[in-house]
C-alpha cells in the first residue's frame, strides 16, 4: 500500500503517517514545510514530504504527478488538512468563513478529484478526517463555520462514495471527538468539562483515530463506503 496524507504534518495526520510508514510508503502533503521536513527526516525512506496547499488545484496536481512518478497506483488517500478558529457567529468575518471552508471542504473535494486517477487504478480508499462537530453543535466553543464545513465534508464523502462505488474507489470519513493533541494539552479545566459529557469518561488519543483510519483504508472494510465513523467516546449519544 502507498498512501498520501493531506495535512500530514499536523497532529493527527503525522500520527497516521508514523503508523502507516511502519509498513507502507507514505507521501505527506502539507503547507508547513518545516514540520513536513522534520517528519520526513524522522521517518526516513518510507516517507516523502511534498509541500502543498490543498486550496490550490495547481499544487495538488503537481503533488499527484510527483507521486505518480514514484508510485503510479496510489492505494489510499487520507484527507487530514483542516483549520479552525473559535469565534461567535455575530463576530465571524467573511474572510475567516472562507478560509475554513476553502481548506476543510473545498480543499477536501479538490484533493479527491486530483488523486482519483491514481486511486482508481487499484481500487483505492479515501478517508477524510471530519469531526463530531459535523453532527452536533459544540456547547463550549462557538465556531459555526467549522461545524458547517465538517457537516459538508461528511455529506461530500457520502455523495462521492455513491458516484465512485462502481468505479472501485471507496470514500469514508472518521469523526473524532475530543482528542488529546498538542492543541488540547494543558487545558485541564476544559478537559474536566468535556469528560462530563463523554460516557466513557476520557478524552480520545490520536491512536484511537489512527486505528479507525487504518481499518477504513485496508481490505477489512472492503464492503464499507459512504460511512462516517464517530470516534467520540459516546459524546454524541446524549
Amino acid at each position: 500500500m502507498s498512501l498520501a496524507i493531506t495535512g500530514g504534518a499536523g497532529a493527527i495526520g503525522s500520527e497516521i503517517a508514523r503508523h502507516m510508514a511502519q509498513e507502507h510508503k507514505v507521501f505527506v502533503l502539507d503547507i508547513d514545510k518545516h514540520r513536513g521536513g522534520e517528519l520526513e527526516a524522522e521517518l526516513g525512506s518510507r516517507c516523502k514530504f511534498i509541500a502543498c496547499d490543498v486550496r490550490s488545484e495547481h499544487e495538488l496536481a503537481q503533488a499527484r504527478d510527483t507521486i505518480a512518478n514514484e508510485d503510479e497506483a496510489l492505494s489510499g488517500l487520507v484527507i487530514a488538512a483542516g483549520v479552525n478558529k473559535t469565534v461567535s457567529a455575530t463576530s465571524l468575518e467573511t474572510s475567516e468563513w472562507n478560509r475554513v471552508m476553502d481548506t476543510n471542504l473545498t480543499g477536501a473535494f479538490l484533493s479527491m478529484q486530483a488523486f482519483f486517477p491514481l486511486l482508481s487504478k487499484c481500487s483505492g480508499s479515501i478517508v477524510a478526517i471530519a469531526s463530531k462537530s459535523g453532527s452536533i453543535s459544540n456547547k463550549t466553543a462557538p465556531h459555526c463555520h467549522y461545524n458547517a464545513s465538517k457537516a459538508g465534508l461528511i455529506h461530500l464523502c457520502r455523495s462521492v462514495a455513491a458516484e465512485w462505488a462502481e468505479l472501485g474507489v471507496r470514500v469514508n470519513c472518521v469523526s473524532p471527538g475530543y482528542i488529546l493533541t498538542p492543541m488540547t494539552e494543558g487545558r485541564d479545566k476544559e478537559h474536566e468539562i468535556w469528560k462530563k459529557d463523554i460516557p466513557m469518561g476520557r478524552l480520545g488519543s490520536t491512536s484511537d483515530v489512527v486505528g479507525a483510519v487504518e481499518f477504513l483504508l485496508n481490505d477489512s472494510s472492503s464492503f464499507v463506503t459512504g460511512h462516517d465513523l464517530l470516534i467520540d467516546g459516546g459524546y454524541t449519544i446524549w
